[in-house]
């Protein structure tokens, strides 16, 4: 899990007459580590694993609903999501930007 990732949206806090008290764009909330998608599993994890269920939606919350232990492993590295073809183009000029040293 990284700790580097800048969200994609504005955060604020609102007080109960919604005036804006903090706001900050895009931010990098390093208390809530962001998921890079590798996982590692024990055996049994795979009776979780039901069709139509997701790792990070089902699976991960019914572990911990259960009191199975779940463990992250937590990095400063900034993580780049190349889920679609336009983050995976955005991404690939970085690296060329940076002849190839993003890390």
């Amino acid at each position: 899990m990284s700790t580097s990732v800048p969200i994609d949206y504005g955060v604020a806090r609102v007080d109960t007459e919604g005036k804006i008290t903090y706001f900050e764009e895009k931010p990098v909330l390093k208390e809530y580590p962001v998921s890079m998608g590798i996982d590692i599993l024990e055996r049994d994890v795979i009776s979780y694993c039901k069709p139509h269920t997701d790792l990070a939606h089902d699976v991960v919350p019914n572990l911990l609903k259960d009191g199975k232990p779940v463990y992250a492993y937590l990095t400063d590295k900034r993580h780049y999501d190349i889920g679609t073809f336009k983050s995976l183009e955005e991404v690939r000029q970085l690296v060329d930007a940076n002849q190839g040293k993003l890390f």
